[in-house]
């Protein structure tokens, strides 16, 4: 039960993190000059 809390919470983590990720490189592709 833990080993799934941890496996949950690093999933989250890790989610968050890709999700960042996505928003900064559309926000940087969307934002080069030229």
């Amino acid at each position: 039960m833990l080993s799934v809390l941890r496996l949950k919470e690093m999933g989250n983590f890790f989610g968050y993190g890709l999700w960042r990720l996505v928003i900064g490189l559309s926000f940087a592709l969307t934002h080069i000059p030229g």
